[in-house]
């Protein structure tokens, strides 16, 4: 079998997992159980967690991660408005200073080919150019 990629690509929703409070031990905090008060869907996610907790930083370890300047900025604007004070920075400390940021494009012509949205494009683009597996 190949070897696996030591390159890790992020996207928005990898980056939320992240730093989540509800992927990092919080679900049962008194901030997550309210939050979960407002919406069935989020109260099935925090119940789904507790089941079957997502450990992506384990996933990660020892690997190299990049993302796309723009995907990195749309996920910080996203951060910025509804992110908690612990999730940012759990971001600023823990995870953007091992961000590798792709000012560049690199997107592969197999994935140019497949007419994505921009945003979708920039992301599995990057990941398929640099041969890195791309978290979503």
């Amino acid at each position: 079998p190949p070897k696996e990629p030591n390159l890790v690509n992020l996207d928005i929703t990898s980056m939320c997992a992240l730093v989540s409070e509800v992927t990092n031990g919080g679900c049962l905090s008194s901030e997550v159980q309210e939050w979960t008060l407002t919406a069935p869907q989020r109260a099935q996610c925090v119940e789904e967690e507790l089941k079957s907790p997502l450990d992506l930083p384990g996933v990660i370890n020892g690997r190299r991660v990049c993302a796309a300047l723009e995907t990195l900025e749309r996920f910080e604007k996203i951060l910025h408005l509804v992110g908690g004070e612990r999730e940012r920075l759990r971001w600023e400390s823990e995870w953007r200073p091992r961000v590798e940021v792709l000012s560049k494009k690199p997107i592969s012509s197999r994935v140019k080919d497949l007419k994505l949205p921009t945003a979708q494009e920039e992301v599995f683009g990057a990941g398929d150019a640099l041969q890195a597996v791309t978290f979503t």
